[in-house]
């Protein structure tokens, strides 16, 4: 994944404070310190009489971000790959309220209506790529559209930019149903006017469907949840990553931690869905273990994808 794609990434989850606190502000009672993932995959096909595994690959315990405070505020996320930093997120605050997420190359420019997340720019330099717009239903973030500029001529199905991880942190983590969620509603939009919409629906605390729409395209997800503390709430000016070349994470503002994902997908005379699944350990209300689960199978072909990440707090 490029660079300028993981940054865009990062900074993303910096921004949607929906309903948690105002806009812009995130200060938990816990903060992260450290993250770190493991994971494995292997996926097999069906020769007639028996199932033959293809690939199979897997990943050790290993730092994938460190987080730094300036007291209440989070000043910098450094993101790792093989232990070494290869990208850091400078964030800038105007009083409490987020306005600028930097790696010195690609910048996200935040802009808010008083108390609340009106847009976010990202620019490339001096050129503007992408913007996001919000919408609000009372306290809460009621729905995000992405609309692209093709400033460098390419398309979204080409994976213009990985704005993913971070923008969306607290409402799904990296996820290979939201994944596919987006990447079908970036194609349809690619072939239309560049934008899509994501539309969602609040229970409480928590966010229990998302819809994906560009023109009469629709997808959805709906999602459960435990009763713990989230780590990431309030961090959800996270929104906009859900697309990207290969990875996206779809991560929100929500009470609590999510449970299972599932994706519904509905075309010309079928319906069909998939589920992740998430289990944790924790320290009281706080998780600092967590398991993530899909698995898929068809008649001659089937995968299975396991992510453990570890939170350590300040």
């Amino acid at each position: 994944m490029k660079k300028t794609a993981l940054f865009v990434t990062a900074i993303a989850a910096l921004s949607l404070m929906a309903g948690c606190a105002k806009d812009g502000k995130y200060n938990p009672k816990e903060k992260i310190a450290k993250i770190y993932t493991e994971s494995s995959y292997s996926n097999s096909y069906y020769d007639g009489t028996q199932w033959i595994v293809e690939n199979e690959e897997s990943s050790g315990k290993q730092l994938s971000e460190a987080w730094t405070w300036d007291g209440k505020k989070l000043s910098q996320i450094a993101y790792y790959d093989d232990g070494e930093a290869y990208i850091n997120v400078k964030l800038t605050y105007d009083g409490s309220q987020l306005i600028e997420a930097t790696d010195g190359e690609t910048r996200m420019v935040y802009t808010y209506d008083g108390k609340k997340i009106e847009k976010c720019e990202v620019y490339e330099g001096s050129v503007l790529f992408e913007t996001m717009t919000f919408g609000h239903d009372g306290k809460k973030i009621s729905s995000v559209t992405y609309t692209y500029t093709n400033a460098y001529g390419k398309s979204l199905d080409k994976g213009v930019t990985t704005l993913s991880r971070l923008m969306m942190r607290s409402l799904i983590p990296d996820s290979p149903v939201a994944d596919r969620v987006i990447k079908d509603v970036r194609a349809h939009a690619a072939k239309e006017d560049n934008t899509y919409t994501l539309n969602f629906t609040w229970d409480g605390g928590n966010v229990t469907k998302i819809t994906a729409t560009s023109g009469a395209y629709s997808t959805t997800m709906t999602c459960t949840y435990d009763d713990k503390n989230n780590p990431y709430q309030g961090f959800a000016l996270a929104l906009s990553g859900l697309y990207g070349e290969s990875e996206s994470g779809v991560e929100f503002c929500n009470e609590n931690n999510i449970l299972s994902v599932t994706a519904t997908y509905t075309g010309e005379g079928y319906t069909e869905s998939e589920t992740e699944t998430y289990s944790y350990e924790y320290d009281g209300n706080w998780p600092v273990k967590q398991t993530c689960e899909y698995n898929w199978e068809s008649d001659e072909y089937r995968s299975s994808n396991k992510r453990i990440t570890y939170l350590e707090y300040e």
